[in-house]
């Protein structure tokens, strides 16, 4: 991940994200294998200071969805999980950043 130029690689190819998608993924990528709640994701990366209700829940778990779908296939597990009824993490699987 080249925080920088906001590019993101796995295996060796480029994934192409929406703004939306790499800020989550960058978000948790900082946390460094935290728990991040719904209402702490909202903020930071949605950018909103409402109540997270199920419709905001809904909307986070689909852009997961889609982020997943570009960051892992099929065979293989997924470094982003969802921590039910709590929010997401990033697990400790390596990531390489380069802030430079």
């Amino acid at each position: 991940m080249d925080v920088r130029a906001r590019r993101v690689w796995n295996n060796g190819q480029e994934l192409h994200l929406t703004r939306l998608e790499y800020e989550l993924l960058a978000y948790l990528a900082k946390q460094n294998g935290k728990v991040v709640t719904y209402q702490e994701l909202w903020r930071r990366v949605w950018q909103s200071d409402c109540r997270v209700g199920a419709t905001e829940i809904i909307t986070m778990r689909e852009a997961a969805k889609r982020l997943r779908s570009k960051l892992c296939d099929s065979s293989e597990v997924c470094p982003l999980e969802n921590v039910r009824g709590i929010g997401f993490r990033l697990t400790q699987r390596a990531m390489a950043f380069d802030s430079d």
